[in-house]
């Protein structure tokens, strides 16, 4: 996954077996929110407490992960008190703590690693995962997050009609109901998807859709260029990733399908 130029990917050639896990085994994804890597370095001498600590900004709705060389220890986050175990070398801590400044720690057998992480409001972001076969198949995946100032009991969206959903879920993964229409003088399919429960204020709804694309013409090796066109002008987030076979498995271009076919 790249973060590029807002609502513009490009997606590099990779390998057949890669393309199988392209758009469920993303490294820079914990379930459906973005993983925010914070390195740290534990040394002796050093207490949770302590003074000097290094602050790093990262958004309410991301995962916090801090990295460091090392054994497995325990990490603890001091405001709100929580705690748990870790790998060796990395520490998963919990999301949705209130914006502000949040001190936490990793305990490890050779030393204390502290960082103080400024919790600022989630950004409304958007995440495009695409995988194109051989034949063109295209498979989609695009998972969005935003803030919620108030409750919320559904999501309505649109998206061009050349992209088909076939499924809606949750951050839980929860499949969604969705009411489905198609507006055939915009392109455009509008959904309306009842929430499996309330999203509170202040609280992060996330929307997970995957679907099948019309079929895509190959017609360049090494690099295809996709450019995707916002609907609403608001601050945003756009990381993006694909995947399309190696040039010797792409089959001949063919001219794109005309409009209203």
């Amino acid at each position: 996954m790249r973060a590029l130029v807002p609502f513009v990917m490009v997606c590099g050639v990779i390998t057949e077996a890669e393309a199988s896990d392209a758009l469920e085994t993303v490294p820079e994804l914990i379930g459906a929110r973005l993983r925010h890597v914070v390195p740290v370095t534990a040394s002796a001498g050093v207490t949770c407490n302590g003074a000097g600590a290094s602050r790093v900004s990262v958004a309410s709705g991301d995962v916090p992960v801090l990295t460091w060389t090392g054994e497995a220890g325990t990490w603890k986050v001091l405001d709100p008190a929580a705690s748990g175990p870790t790998t060796a070398g990395e520490a998963v801590l919990p999301v949705g703590m209130a914006p502000g400044v949040h001190r936490a720690c990793v305990e490890t057998p050779s030393g204390v690693a502290v960082v103080d992480l400024e919790v600022v409001a989630h950004p409304y972001t958007q995440v495009s995962l695409r995988e194109i076969a051989a034949d063109g198949t295209d498979r989609w995946r695009s998972i969005s997050a935003e803030s919620v100032d108030a409750a919320v009991t559904s999501r309505r969206w649109m998206m061009s009609d050349f992209a088909h959903g076939q499924e809606v879920r949750d951050e839980q993964g929860r499949v969604l109901t969705v009411a489905v229409t198609h507006d055939p003088g915009r392109r455009v399919y509008r959904f309306d998807a009842t929430l499996a429960e309330p999203i509170p204020p202040g609280g992060l709804l996330v929307v997970d859709q995957r679907g099948l694309a019309d079929p895509f013409a190959l017609t360049e090796a090494g690099r295809v260029r996709l450019r995707v066109h916002p609907l609403a002008e608001r601050g945003r987030r756009h990381a993006a990733s694909g995947a399309v076979p190696p040039a010797g498995r792409r089959r001949a271009a063919r001219p794109p399908r005309p409009r209203g076919s």
